[in-house]
């Protein structure tokens, strides 16, 4: 019986120059389903996201207690949320083109822009005050508020009406926050399901936080922004790059809303949504 002369092992595969990394995680939603994520990694990934697009990144696999399975799915998925900051190491040493996740830190997620722009300009500090938000939602029907919380929050006519259009597909014409369909939830239909990334329980968490109705057609309006703003993921620097309303309705369902159906009929509410209110 021989024993490998370590002399003869790849040292990036061995540890002696070995690179650690602290990274936040954008994309938890493996589509081979093993529990890997999408990380962009501090001095490693450009911050800036038209640099390098989230779905661009490497995927990083995740270490798993002894208490699991391990093989054949055994065992339980990660639960790790987007924005959760990860710390791990790359496998292949200097390369650093294969992480690793070895766990997750603490961390508290940072204010949206159009919260710190609204709390700066006002005394009242607190981020559920009604005064703060009402000012941002106005109109008589469903499509017209979210019309004008959305051009108050420096999107255009043309990117608003791409979402509307969006929105109406997956819960009607009166965009009802109230719809449920298939473990899908709300005005953007979010999933309840785990492998899809269960973004409805991240709903009701950010209504928690802010002590909101998660019901409530404002609630997940704000909840729509706070995606968009956080997760980069989720499109909006597709939908801020796109040039026409056709390319940016197409933008908002493929990577927001995450559904590639009805295609023509989106396009066509986000052109009467835009004819109506732009």
């Amino acid at each position: 019986m021989s024993i490998t002369n370590a002399a003869t092992i790849p040292y990036f595969f061995y540890g002696d120059n070995m690179r650690w990394w602290f990274g936040i995680v954008v994309n938890p939603n493996d589509p081979q389903m093993l529990g890997r994520m999408q990380v962009r990694i501090y001095g490693v990934h450009p911050e800036n996201v038209a640099d390098l697009e989230s779905e661009d990144l490497p995927w990083a696999q995740t270490l798993i207690p002894t208490t699991e399975g391990g093989v054949s799915g055994i065992g339980k998925m990660g639960r790790l949320l987007p924005g959760a900051k990860v710390m791990g190491m790359f496998l292949d040493g200097e390369s650093s083109q294969i992480p690793f996740i070895l766990g997750a830190v603490h961390t508290i997620e940072d204010p949206s822009p159009v919260q710190i722009e609204k709390l700066a300009a006002s005394e009242d500090k607190s981020l559920t005050s009604q005064s703060l938000l009402s000012a941002f939602f106005n109109g008589n029907t469903n499509a017209e508020i979210a019309f004008n919380f959305f051009m108050a929050n420096t999107f255009t006519a043309e990117q608003s009406a791409a979402i509307i259009g969006n929105l109406v597909v997956e819960a009607g014409t009166n965009i009802d926050p109230l719809k449920v369909s298939n473990n899908n939830y709300g005005i953007a239909q979010w999933s309840a399901i785990e492998t899809a990334g269960n973004r409805f329980i991240l709903l009701k968490s950010f209504a928690g936080q802010r002590n909101l109705n998660w019901q409530d057609y404002k609630t997940q309006l704000m909840f729509v922004l706070n995606e968009l703003r956080t997760y980069s993921y989720l499109g909006l620097n597709k939908l801020l790059k796109a040039e026409d309303i056709v390319e940016m309705t197409k933008a908002v369902a493929r990577s927001y809303i995450r559904r590639d159906n009805l295609m023509d009929t989106r396009i066509t509410y986000a052109k009467d949504t835009l004819e109506r209110l732009g």
